[in-house]
């Protein structure tokens, strides 16, 4: 499991799109494709009121098992994907649902199976930007996290490389080849 957060500024149509359908070269299939969390007119409306110019968080959480594989896992933990979704929200964000536009957009399309979490940066209620962690000091809470839920889950851990938006998603994918 691999935990990766990057600033995304790409207008929220465009990620929609890309999370729903692919690109243009790698179109997705339905099958492939599965809306976990949120509601997607629903995210695009709050996104479209409070600040078309908004900017979006993603986490990209990548598995190394298959969608099937990870909810056998669980299940010998006696928990579902859904709770273990929730659970990984609840340790990502310090914010509960009501405070936050979020949406997670599960895809088995490649190697690995992957959620992308999407944020708005702006909590509803005050209007002010979200604090998620992004200094190389606090990006350690993230690989504490993913040491942790795997070890509870006996999920495979991955080589997490040092956090950096620079650091492209195809090399952290790299490492849990």
């Amino acid at each position: 499991m691999l935990i990766h957060l990057q600033p995304n500024e790409s207008p929220i149509r465009n990620r929609i799109d890309y999370l729903l359908n692919g690109t243009e070269q790698k179109s997705r299939g339905e099958d492939k494709v599965e809306v976990i969390h949120g509601d997607v007119a629903r995210f695009m409306l709050i996104h479209s009121v409070h600040n078309r110019r908004i900017k979006t968080f993603d986490f990209l959480i990548t598995f190394k098992e298959s969608k099937e594989e990870l909810e056998k896992k669980l299940e010998t933990k006696g928990t579902t994907l859904e709770e273990f979704h929730r659970e990984i929200l609840f340790y990502l964000l310090p914010y509960s649902e009501e405070e936050i536009n979020l949406l997670t957009v599960a895809h088995a399309d490649t190697d690995h199976y992957h959620w992308h979490i999407t944020i708005d940066n702006q909590h509803l209620p005050s209007g002010k930007a979200l604090y998620l962690p992004k200094t190389k000091l606090e990006i350690r809470f993230y690989d504490r996290l993913r040491r942790y839920i795997s070890a509870k889950y006996g999920i495979s851990l991955g080589v997490q490389q040092p956090y950096s938006v620079e650091v492209g998603t195809k090399k952290l994918i790299e490492k849990l080849k």
